[in-house]
């Protein structure tokens, strides 16, 4: 057996084992950077909002938020479920941007990271029936910083990862497992499609949640 035998029959498993690394460090690096993100922006920064509204609506003090927290009163209990949802849910944001990344030129990734995060996150928070924005004052500010800070986070998220990126396990191109050119193009044209038509049907659902607020 020549010694190029060798070396290609040893090929496959190290190259399997090389993308499962690089695989589980691109899965680490988006969990993480979301989850911390999410947990400094949409824990602290929501918990700030709050406290404005709060001080603004003397009247919804000790009522029950959508969320199921009692407004004006800050617990440990809460705090700790605020900081549980909002990394978690930075985290799960993380994890989509990695397939985003894949899709989107980079000029264009922060942009449409940014728009996914204010058009997913404001229509999620936003709920016209509820009792938040029927009870907090002024309603711009509460509808503004629900969307804002949403749209911030999943830009800071975006920069985070793009940041570590830079650092990503580099590994010479024979050991990485080979991927078709017509599988990638076909995934970038799916996730690109995704991507578009989450951003406008959420858009448009926004849209419609603002205009029975506001």
């Amino acid at each position: 057996m020549t010694t190029a035998g060798v070396d290609r029959a040893g090929a496959g498993p190290a190259s399997w084992r090389t993308g499962v690394w690089i695989a589980a460090w691109w899965l680490l690096v988006g969990a993480a950077s979301g989850a911390v993100v999410g947990l400094v922006i949409g824990g602290i920064g929501g918990r700030l909002a709050m406290l404005v509204l709060r001080q603004q609506s003397p009247g919804a003090v000790g009522l029950t938020s959508d969320a199921g927290f009692e407004i004006g009163r800050v617990t440990l209990s809460g705090l700790l479920g605020l900081a549980a949802f909002a990394a978690v849910a930075g985290g799960l944001f993380g994890l989509v941007y990695l397939a985003v990344r894949l899709a989107v030129p980079a000029p264009a990734r922060l942009t449409v990271a940014t728009l996914l995060g204010a058009t997913v996150g404001g229509a999620a928070f936003i709920e016209p029936d509820g009792i938040d924005l029927l009870v907090l004052d002024p309603l711009w500010f509460a509808v503004s910083a629900f969307i804002a800070l949403a749209a911030l986070a999943a830009l800071a998220t975006a920069l985070a990862v793009e940041r570590l990126a830079r650092r990503a396990p580099l590994t010479p191109p024979a050991a990485r497992p080979p991927v078709p050119p017509a599988v990638a193009l076909t995934a970038r044209v799916v996730v690109a499609a995704l991507v578009v038509a989450v951003v406008v049907s959420q858009g448009l659902a926004l849209a419609r949640e603002v205009a029975q607020v506001l």
